[in-house]
């Protein structure tokens, strides 16, 4: 981006980058103080039962994005051409969602079923991370299927997040909802501007599993 710019502002051609990396985000002391931040705002988010969902929802929404934009990234590193198979990628997500919530909605929504859930998406994350750090082989079917999996348990988890302590639908859907694009945005802008940058692919993914984990609500119905 620097280069590019620096086509119409010369002045940035000079200008360098900080070569952050994960060592060196790990020694930071802000790194620290942010994180233990982000859990104290998570610990008093559980002591409403509306702030949970959104929390939820948003964390899922976000860990979603993270490992969307890491994939299609890397595919788009590997064949060149992304713009010619973007629909496709984008319908196997898409379907995901779609499938992923309708599993839940259908089987209700048990706490069993989301710990589960947490976990299958956990997973899926430490997989991708994994499965980029390795190359990505297996092209365009495995970006879809793995796309298709994360768009499942997204769905899957906004999904849980609108049942928790089997909340009347029509009052929470539209907060769920919200919560979930919110948390999109936020992991679009973390995945373009820091984490993909400055950390690598396979260091998205990862991040996503840990935003994931976050979000699992404990407890019974």
């Amino acid at each position: 981006m620097l280069l590019w710019l620096s086509r119409f502002f010369p002045r940035l051609g000079p200008a360098g980058l900080p070569d952050w990396g994960a060592r060196g985000l790990a020694r930071s002391p802000g790194t620290w103080v942010a994180l233990a931040g982000a859990l104290a705002l998570l610990v008093l988010a559980r002591r409403r039962l509306a702030t949970r969902r959104a929390v939820m929802a948003g964390l899922a929404g976000c860990a979603g994005m993270l490992v969307e934009c890491a994939l299609l990234l890397e595919y788009e590193t590997r064949s060149g051409v992304l713009y010619r198979d973007l629909g496709l990628l984008m319908t196997a997500f898409m379907a995901g969602l779609a499938v992923g919530a309708a599993a839940v909605g259908r089987a209700g929504g048990s706490a069993r079923s989301r710990g589960l859930t947490i976990g299958a998406f956990v997973a899926l994350a430490l997989a991708a991370a994994a499965w980029l750090g390795t190359g990505s082989p297996g092209g365009i079917a495995a970006t879809a299927l793995l796309l298709f999996g994360c768009g499942f348990l997204v769905g899957a988890v906004v999904a849980h997040a609108a049942l928790l302590r089997r909340a009347e639908q029509v009052r929470v859907v539209s907060p769920v909802y919200a919560a979930d694009l919110l948390g999109g945005c936020v992991g679009s802008l973390l995945a373009a501007l820091v984490l993909i940058p400055f950390l690598g692919l396979p260091a998205t993914a990862f991040a996503a599993a840990v935003a994931i984990a976050l979000g699992w609500q404990g407890g019974k119905e």
